[in-house]
């Protein structure tokens, strides 16, 4: 890779990085596009010939957790585990990230639902997310603990399905358990989808 590119990413990732600090300090709406250029130490100038708006700037961060979420997998599935301590390990994951990064997940979750409402801008979200949690699936049935007797689709969606109540419940409820609500949902979408459930 040569310097201009390398400088290209690392700017691109100064500017997520400062936009996941204020996003959770001051939220989306408080914080405009010159916060983010002077926190991420460019020019107003520079930040727009990296992003046209705030939207892509949420869209960036997206795509970043799910590199994440993509990394994440890819060392757990070079891992001798059985599928249920895969998911586990996925859930487990999303605490620790409210935890390094306090109130950036809740505020980013909550921007992004109203997109729900636009299939052009939520589907293409959706599919990187499933494509994610699809290849437990798939690794699973390989080695002969997930469950046959339904469309690998379907067992993903219930995956995802799960995952993504438990955040909405923990951003909607301040009271909200996380860790101990997370560790609970994980062992029931596990034992739910492993070949187990199927011989019950």
């Amino acid at each position: 890779m040569g310097a201009r590119e390398r400088n290209k990413r690392e700017t691109h990732a100064r500017i997520l990085k400062a936009a996941k600090i204020l996003y959770a300090e001051r939220g989306v709406a408080g914080t405009t596009a010159d916060d983010l250029a002077q926190a991420a130490g460019v020019s107003r100038a520079t930040f727009f010939n990296y992003f046209r708006s705030k939207d892509d700037v949420l869209a960036a961060l997206w795509a970043d957790e799910m590199d994440l979420l993509a990394a994440f997998i890819d060392q757990h599935l070079a891992l001798p585990l059985p599928t249920r301590e895969r998911i586990r390990r996925v859930f487990e994951a999303v605490v620790r990230s409210t935890e390094r990064h306090p109130g950036y997940l809740e505020v980013v979750t909550a921007e992004l639902e109203p997109d729900l409402a636009r299939p052009e801008v939520s589907a293409p979200r959706n599919a990187m997310f499933h494509a994610q949690l699809r290849r437990l699936v798939d690794a699973g049935l390989d080695q002969g603990d997930v469950r046959t007797d339904h469309d690998p689709e379907l067992l993903t969606e219930m995956i995802g399905a799960v995952y993504l109540s438990v955040l909405r419940c923990w951003r909607l409820d301040h009271t909200y358990d996380l860790p101990a609500r997370s560790a609970a949902a994980a062992t029931f979408i596990a034992e739910a989808v492993t070949a187990e459930a199927a011989r019950g």
